[in-house]
């Protein structure tokens, strides 16, 4: 980003990590960013407040497939450049800077229990796209997981079965339209417990219609990892 000695792991410095916005206050289920951030006022007055746990409008108002989502950046500045750059400038590399970087700002994965899921599963492209593109930015992301949770990956499960246009640029219903039944998964699909990975979670339209067809096979939970929320 500016040139500076990098940090071997993230390839980013410690100024320019700094500046990218973390998903700080968010909706408890979905990470969507909450504007107001209500407080528990601790007994100690040396402690720092907790911020109570808060579901979103779209979450107390909607029934979506997927169970929680871990988003812990704000699709914005610097890391627009970073994500662009892994997706679009086939900077692959950058693929491991933010799997790192979710990795240390996901405070489930801060601790050393272990994460209870049977399985890894990108959110798959269509095969035109993936000539297109020459790689799945999904797919590379959850190589990185995979490592660092030593969770295996299942690529096989879900499978896009119809071309859509891209979700840039289309409003909230547009984007429910274009995916809609643009998923389906092997029959003898035998995981009880998915973590779906994507590299931006938008208006979660993706993420639910991947999680829908999960759930009617029979998956019990389906978790979303993505390095942003828009």
């Amino acid at each position: 980003m500016c040139h500076s000695k990098a940090d071997l792991e993230l390839s980013l410095c410690e100024f320019c990590i700094q500046k990218l916005s973390l998903n700080q206050y968010h909706c408890v289920r979905c990470a969507n960013p909450l504007q107001h951030h209500p407080t528990i006022t601790t007994e100690n007055s040396f402690d720092k407040p907790n911020y109570a746990p808060q579901l979103c409008g779209k979450c107390l108002n909607q029934n979506y497939y997927f169970d929680q989502v871990q988003s812990p950046f704000l699709y914005a500045g610097h890391l627009i450049k970073l994500l662009h750059g892994f997706k679009y400038r086939q900077k692959l590399f950058l693929g491991r800077s933010l799997s790192q970087l979710f990795i240390r700002n996901t405070p489930l994965l801060s601790t050393e229990l272990p994460i209870q899921a049977d399985i890894i599963v990108p959110i798959p492209l269509y095969k035109d796209r993936i000539r297109q593109r020459g790689f799945n930015q999904a797919l590379e992301l959850a190589n990185f997981f995979s490592r660092q949770t030593t969770i295996n990956i299942d690529h096989t499960v879900l499978k896009r079965i119809k071309p859509t246009m891209s979700q840039r640029g289309l409003s909230a219903k547009e984007r429910k339209q274009n995916i809609k039944n643009a998923f389906a998964i092997k029959s003898d699909l035998s995981y009880k417990h998915i973590i779906l990975v994507d590299d931006v979670m938008t208006t979660g339209n993706t993420v639910n219609e991947a999680a829908k067809v999960l759930k009617k096979a029979g998956v019990q939970r389906v978790d979303v990892w993505t390095i942003a929320r828009a």
